[in-house]
């Protein structure tokens, strides 16, 4: 059998490299950063490890990869990779999805807290000495929509529900799930934001989810509910989003993600008390780069070995 080459796709000093020195036996790596290091190895490459979000890098290399027989990504999210000839091909793509959404769900939780306690006045009376008792709002009997009921969204739950939060997922399928009090359908999302008190968003980007969080749902919500963000920007209307806040809709908005990224500076949300702004770093947790890089390293020996791939992504759906 001959060895099996993988093109590594990366940034320089990417600390995930370092598992490199772990490839199973049978197999080598070669590290390309840039297009110009990547062209001359693609010709030779029976994998692809993409480290990178680089969209452009992958499509060309792919354009001289005749041999490439699996793709690995290490982001979870693949929308922004994927491109026609890639979404028509028979070659299978993984992702290191499940290493992100312990951190995801945490930031979830501090986004609830962080309107429900309302750490914006405390931030605000501290700055001033101002000692003005008031009625912060308990997590406990609170019913939370989770919009895409996948590793993330689950991993929300597994921490939400301790706290006596009632969970309503809502994916493609309503089959049930431990973790969710009830399971609605996609179809279902008005109604499932009807009777939420709050609403986290970790649903993957497609055609179908461009734009799915907006007026129709803000208006269904609950007044004084708290939406988090932790899929893709796009996923939300960041314009009915802005008018629901202005209205006094919703309490807040803790968001990683955001339509335009980075954020511009005029941008409205950097000057509202009632948005939280983190910039896309909440699963971006100390070793992130290292921990990804075991899926991979599994995978590379089933693909070795001939067994069924983790994580598999189905390229037409984009997730």
């Amino acid at each position: 059998m001959s060895e099996i080459t993988v093109l590594v796709l990366a940034r320089r000093g990417d600390p995930g490299l370092a598992a490199l020195a772990r490839l199973p036996a049978g197999t080598r790596a070669l590290v390309a950063h840039d297009l110009e290091g990547a062209l001359p190895l693609a010709p030779s490459a029976d994998a692809l490890l993409v480290a990178t979000g680089n969209a452009r890098l992958l499509e060309a290399v792919w354009r001289q990869a005749p041999r490439v027989r699996w793709i690995h990504t290490r982001p979870a999210g693949v929308d922004h990779l994927l491109f026609p000839a890639l979404v028509q091909s028979p070659v299978p793509m993984t992702n290191s999805r499940g290493v992100f959404s312990a951190a995801l769900a945490e930031f979830a939780l501090l986004g609830l807290a962080f309107f429900l306690k309302d750490v914006p006045r405390m931030l605000r009376n501290q700055a001033s000495a101002r000692w003005e008792p008031y009625e912060p709002i308990a997590l406990r009997g609170r019913a939370l929509g989770i919009v895409g009921f996948g590793d993330i969204g689950r991993a929300v739950a597994a921490r939400a529900r301790p706290l006596g939060v009632r969970i309503l997922a809502l994916r493609r399928s309503s089959a049930p799930d431990p973790l969710a009090d009830e399971v609605l359908p996609a179809a279902r999302l008005l109604e499932m934001a009807a009777r939420a008190d709050d609403l986290v968003v970790a649903t993957p980007l497609t055609a179908e989810t461009k734009g799915l969080i907006g007026e129709g749902v803000f208006a269904a919500l609950r007044p004084g509910a708290v939406l988090v963000n932790l899929g893709r920007g796009p996923v939300v209307d960041e314009t009915s989003l802005l008018a629901a806040l202005d209205q006094g809709r919703l309490r807040g908005a803790a968001l990683d993600v955001f339509e335009q990224e980075p954020l511009p500076p005029d941008h409205p949300f950097w000057r509202m008390d009632s948005v939280l702004v983190s910039p896309h770093t909440a699963d971006r947790t100390a070793g992130w780069e290292v921990d990804t890089m075991e899926v991979f390293l599994e995978n590379l020996r089933r693909f070795r070995d001939g067994e069924p791939l983790l994580n598999p992504v189905d390229k037409g759906l984009g997730y």
